[in-house]
Order: C-alpha cells, then structure tokens, then sequence
C-alpha cells in the first residue's frame, strides 16, 4: 500500500472519536482528522500512516466551518504543533457535546449502554476553557529549554503559551536554562505558593532494559554544564540575560500536559521569596523575608477557596499525574507528545542483541519498519505498543528530583480540611476537580453512622475522609493505594479519623485477600486510565458490596469496566460526566452502580 504521509486531499468530517479527532474517510480508509468538527469540510494533510485501514491527518484548512468554530484559543496546538488543547477552536458547549458524544459511542460499543450523556462543567467552572491547571510537567531540550512535547513525537516546543495552567504558574519558566534532559513539575497549591522540582533526567541503557538516573557530571547534561545544567564557567544565564537574573523564576511550562501562556519574569533581581520566607538563589535560602511572600501574578499568599481559580498545571491529565496506581497509563502526555524511555531497547541483550538495538536505531531514525525482539518484522502495532511500554517505564523510573521553589510540600483544602503533599505526587489538575468529585462521592454512597466502605486508589485519602465522617466512630472505612507517600500524607492529614485504616498496597492483591471477608457498604474506586479491569471488579463485586462508586478518566476503560459489573449482575443507577480539562478531550466519568435487592 502507498504511504500516505504528506499528502493532501479534502474529507468531509464524521463524528469525533476517542482521541481528539474525527473520523473521515479517503479512497475507502479511514482516516483520523485533527482540529476539524463534525460536518466540516476541510483539507487534511496526512502526518502518520503505519499501513492498513486507517492513517491520521490534520485539518490545515477549513474549507466549510461548522457554525461551532471559533478562533483557537491555544496558539501551540495547531496543526503540527502539541497536542495541549485539542478542541480550543469550539465553543466550550461544542467541545462538551464532543465529549458526551464519545462517552455515549464508548459504552453503547464496550459495554451495551444506551444512554444519553451530558457532559457538565466542573463545579463552579462555567465555561472557562484556561486558567484551570494547577499541576504541569514540562520537558527541557537539549539546549535548556523547558517546553511541551508536539504532538505524537518526542521534540520539544519551546512555547508556553498555552491557557490551561492557572495565572502565574509559568511566569519566569522561559526566562532561564535549565538541566538539558530533565522534566520539570510545577505546582501551585491551594495557598496560592508556586512549587518547582527538575527532576534529572533519564540516561539510556540501563540494564532492566529501560532508561536510569543520569549521574552528575554525565554527557546527557551537555558538555561545559554542571549537575544544574549551568555553564562550567559562571552562571546559566541565556544569551543577553541580565546580569543577576542567572536563576529567573521561570516556569515553561509544558503540562504533563500542556505550555502555559506569557512564560515571563516579573523580577530582575535574581531572587525571590520562597514559602519559607527566604530569597532563593540557586537552591540556597537565606533568612528573612514575609512566610509565603512569593510574587506570583494573580496567586496570592490567601488560602484558596475550593473552587476559585488560582494554581497550575499537570500532568495528566492527563490526568493521573505520577501516582504509581494512576500513572500506569500509557497514553502519550497532554501536550501529545510521548513520554519516552527508550524506545528500542530489547532489556539488556548483549553481542546481536546489541546490534539489533542499533540497526533498530538507525531504522527508527530513517521511518524505516524494525524487527522485533524475535528477529521477525515489527508490526504497526507492535511498535505502538513498545512504545507505550517504553513511555510507561520512563515515566515510572526513580528520579532524583531538584527543589528549585517553594517547598516541593503542595497544601491542598476540601471539604475545609487541609492535606500537605508532595508537589510532585498526585493531585487532581483542575483547581475545582477534588471538591466536586468528593461532594458527589458523599452523596452518593448512602452510608450512614455505623456503615462500612473502601476506599481504592485512594491517593492520599479525599474521599476516604468524607466517607469517614459520614460513618461517625462507629463506622469503618479502609483506603488502599499503593504509592506509600502518598498514604503518609494521608495518614497525616486523617490522624484526626482514627476509623480510617490506609493501606500502603497494590489494589488487585488487597482486595484478592478479602473476596471472603466481610462485605462492605460501599466502595469507591479511582482507578488510573487503564481502568480497574478484570480482576479488581471479579474480586469487588465477589465482595458484594451494596453500591459502588466508580471514578474513570478514559472513556474506552470506563466503559469496559461498566460491562464488567453489568456481567456480574450490578446495574447503572446513575452517571455524571465531568468537564475537568477544558480546551482537551479529555472527560472524568463517575458512575453509581447498585447491586439488585433480592425479590
């Protein structure tokens, strides 16, 4: 078959599908249309094409607009930019009703649901599509340059103009070079105090196969740079810097998911104000200065009220951030970029194994096919999912994490109570997202003084603590996740509910070991974007519990699930879908699933 790449020809545009596009179809393939909208008549230039039924293009003029298209309000993801904000030129309505649209195709194909579904603003939102990030991760070039990843590829767009994070969150990021080959995680917490972390980057060649901790001094920070990626000689200081300003509050900001707009520095002193009064320089403070004083446009030093805008942006969404539990997935990052390790690294093979890798290399560097580790041809397939195994384990890999401000400690507030985290763990990414989802939790799982209920993924404890306080101490609630810091914080933030049990374990082995044990009343569950799957619903609904809230990011995984409790005879009682990262296609589905009352 022809390799369609960089052709162009006009397609009518279908429905959108699970992916930020929608589908079309050329000389009987399909093909997947970016920044167009049902109906459109546009011109696509096709930028991928494996082989087989379908290839994926851009829209790179409208030919006929829907009467839903507005001027894009993201200037990076355009057609062969990042993949941040995949629906900014609909009106926030439109980009809902996509939204609905592939949630309602996801369950009526995966799971024989046929059911409307509306897709509603975070609370308190409105239609706000920017200013709601509070957690971002950026990539830095091989010149210092934080940024977002373009679309499906693993360069960097040094642009940060996106509009997701919250205001402030970015400002300073392009001012200032960082380590080449770091990431860096950037949060803005519910006190209104920026964090910034680098984390070192990730060398190739382990001996697991995958990518390890570069070590200070190593060839990936570039020659003439020191373990901060500074010059040798002096400070890091970019091309006609100001003296002074080597450190620059900078934050690029790619979210884990996207580039935040301005990127500029308010300050030409060199130093600010961390959380802790100090003035940082380089990762050095010295006393002095007001608790919390950190210049931060449109961020005060005040507590945030859940729900007022005021943060950062993350990860990812996507969504589920670096938590082990909910960073299992596998899905290239928000800007759509890929979260790679190394891609052609067969596990540490040694003489052909070796060359293989090599030869897979130079195939790679020449878009030519490669074979696989059995010496056979790679399939398309093959290679997607190689590098999504490979992307999962970068993203995994310990790294050693730089604090460059703030106190790396994020305070969160829901429900009037008060969590410190690691700025770099998991959080919800929308600035209104924990308080919604925690409010629909504490109304929909019935429970009352005295009752029971697990809490599963349960990160650092925000619904575990609403079920708690409605059981009273009398009642019993278990939470289970598997990253242990974020059981510390939640731990410290429940010492108050000593009714809360958090359990520092995998969920698929807790819940295996209490399939005989007493059932509870409800169980929560807030799995990562994979879903729950097959195993941790057997052994939940085995469990029998009354109701069973269930929490999903990802439409196909969602739905699957839904089928699998469906088969194990619970039925849907009630849905909600969230718009909880506007400008995206991104969607939060919550179900309510009842177990029959016996006749």
């Amino acid at each position: 078959m022809t390799d369609w790449r960089d052709t162009t020809f006009e397609v009518r545009l279908g429905p959108p599908g699970h992916g930020g596009f929608c589908v079309g179809r050329h000389e009987g393939r399909v093909v997947f249309v970016r920044h167009g909208l049902p109906g459109e008549l546009v011109l696509a230039r096709v930028t991928e094409d494996r082989g087989g039924s379908f290839c994926r293009a851009d829209a790179i003029e409208i030919l006929e607009p829907s009467a839903d298209r507005v001027p894009a309000t993201c200037p990076v993801s355009g057609p062969g930019g990042a993949g941040c904000c995949d629906f900014s030129y609909a009106t926030p309505k439109a980009q809902r009703a996509l939204k609905a649209s592939v949630v309602a195709e996801q369950l009526r194909r995966l799971a024989g649901i046929e059911r409307e579904v509306v897709v509603e603003p975070i609370a308190g939102a409105g239609d706000a599509t920017g200013g709601w990030r509070t957690r971002i991760r950026l990539a830095v070039d091989a010149e210092g340059r934080a940024g977002v990843h373009r679309y499906r590829s693993t360069e960097v767009i040094t642009d940060l103009r996106c509009p997701q994070p919250v205001s402030g969150a970015l400002d300073g990021v392009a001012d200032r070079l960082w380590t080449p080959g770091a990431d860096l995680v950037i949060a803005v917490d519910g006190d209104g105090v920026r964090h910034i972390i680098e984390l070192a980057p990730a060398v190739e060649g382990s001996r697991s196969g995958g990518w390890q901790r570069a070590e200070p001094g190593e060839e990936r920070r570039g020659r003439g740079r020191d373990r901060r990626g500074r010059s040798e000689r002096g400070d890091r200081r970019r091309p006609g810097a100001e003296p002074g300003n080597a450190r620059g509050d900078d934050e690029r900001g790619r979210k884990s998911h996207s580039g935040n707009p301005s990127g500029r520095d308010d300050r030409a002193d060199g130093g600010r104000a961390d959380a802790r009064g100090g003035v940082e320089r380089d990762n050095r403070r010295r006393p002095g200065g007001k608790p919390g004083s950190e210049d931060v446009p449109g961020v005060t030093g005040r507590r945030r009220r859940p729900g007022e805008i005021g943060g950062v942006w993350s990860a990812g969404d996507a969504r589920r951030g670096s938590r082990p539990d909910s960073g299992g997935d596998s899905h290239d990052d928000a800007s759509g970029g890929r979260n790679v390790a190394d891609p052609n690294d067969f596990g540490g093979e040694r003489g052909s194994g070796r060359r293989r890798r090599e030869a897979a290399r130079a195939a790679d560097e020449r878009g030519a096919q490669r074979y696989d580790a059995d010496g056979r041809w790679e399939t398309p397939q093959a290679g997607e999912r190689r590098s999504a195994s490979a992307r999962r384990a970068a993203t995994h890999a310990a790294r050693e994490e730089w604090l460059i401000s703030g106190t790396g400690r994020a305070v969160e507030y829901v429900a009037e109570r008060r969590w410190e985290v690691s700025a770099t763990g998991f959080w919800q990414a929308h600035h209104g997202a924990a308080q919604c989802y925690s409010d629909l939790v504490a109304e929909w799982s019935g429970l009352r003084p005295g009752g029971s209920a697990w809490d599963l993924y349960s990160g650092a404890g925000v619904f575990a603590a609403r079920l708690a306080e409605q059981v009273g101490q009398t009642g019993a609630v278990l939470a289970v996740e598997s990253a242990r810091p974020a059981v510390a914080d939640g731990t410290a933030a429940l010492r108050d509910l000593p009714w809360v049990d958090l359990h520092a374990q995998r969920v698929e082995r807790w819940v295996a070991e209490r399939v005989d044990g007493a059932s509870p009343d409800v169980i929560v569950l807030d799995p990562p974007r994979a879903g729950a799957g097959k195993d941790v619903i057997t052994a939940i609904t085995t469990t029998g519990p009354l109701r069973i809230i269930h929490i999903g990011c990802d439409p196909a995984a969602f739905a699957r699930d839904l089928g699998l409790y469906q088969a194990a005879g619970y039925h849907l009682t009630d849905l909600r879908a969230f718009d909880a990262f506007p400008g995206t296609h991104h969607v939060e589905c919550i179900a309510l699933l009842e177990r029959p009352t016996p006749q």
